[in-house]
C-alpha cells in the first residue's frame, strides 16, 4: 500500500507538476503557482548512535508574484523520513545466554515547512527559468521513535537502542 501511495503521489506531482503562470509574457511581472516534490534525504546531525534515517516523500508548492526580476513568495512543504536501526545484533550475549529474538519499532518522521520571503529571478524566457527563492518561516518535526529490544527470557526486555522521537512544533526555519 506504501508503495502504490509513492508512485500515486509522484505520478500526480509529474501530472501538476509543470508551472501555471498567470503572467503578461510582455511585462515579466505576474502571479506564478508551482507545484513540486521528489525525494528527500535528510542530513539529521543529532547524537544519535546506531541510527540512520532513510529518504522519503517530499512535496511543496510555491505562490509568488513578480515585478520583473524582483517577486515575494509563499512556500509549504511536506517531508517523510524513517529512521533505521544500525545496533549490531550478531553474536549478543547477556549472562551467558545467546539473544536471538528482538523487537524493533521505528516511527516514521514527518516534517512541515511554512514560509515566505523574496525571490530573484536571474532568466526568463520562454523555454527556460531560473529563480532564487530565500524562505523564513517555521516548521515543526513529528515521530522518528525508535526502540530496539533483545528479549532475554525474563523481563523487562533489555533495551539495545532507543530515541523518544521529536514532537516540535513552530521551530523558526530559512530554506534557499
Amino acid at each position: 500500500m506504501k508503495k502504490l501511495f509513492l508512485v500515486f503521489s509522484l505520478l500526480l506531482v509529474c501530472l501538476l507538476g509543470p508551472r501555471v503562470q498567470a503572467q503578461n509574457p510582455s511585462s515579466n511581472s505576474g502571479l506564478q503557482l508551482s507545484l513540486h516534490g521528489g525525494y528527500d534525504h535528510p542530513f539529521f546531525q543529532n547524537n544519535t548512535p546506531y541510527i540512520k534515517y532513510k529518504g522519503g516523500l517530499y512535496l511543496g508548492s510555491s505562490l509568488d508574484y513578480y515585478w520583473m526580476w524582483f517577486g515575494l513568495g509563499a512556500d509549504v512543504d511536506y517531508f517523510r523520513s524513517q529512521p533505521r536501526s544500525t545496533y549490531p545484533t550478531a553474536n549478543l550475549v547477556w549472562s551467558g545466554t545467546p539473544l536471538n529474538t528482538f523487537v524493533l519499532q521505528e516511527g516514521r518522521v514527518d516534517r512541515l515547512f511554512y514560509g515566505i520571503g523574496p525571490n530573484f529571478r536571474a532568466m526568463n524566457n520562454s523555454v527556460l527559468s531560473m529563480d532564487f527563492k530565500l524562505r523564513g518561516g517555521i516548521a515543526s518535526i513529528k515521530g522518528g521513535n525508535v526502540l530496539h529490544q533483545a528479549v532475554t527470557g525474563t523481563p523487562p526486555p533489555l533495551d539495545l537502542n532507543f530515541h523518544a522521537g521529536y514532537d516540535l512544533k513552530a521551530v523558526p526555519s530559512v530554506k534557499a
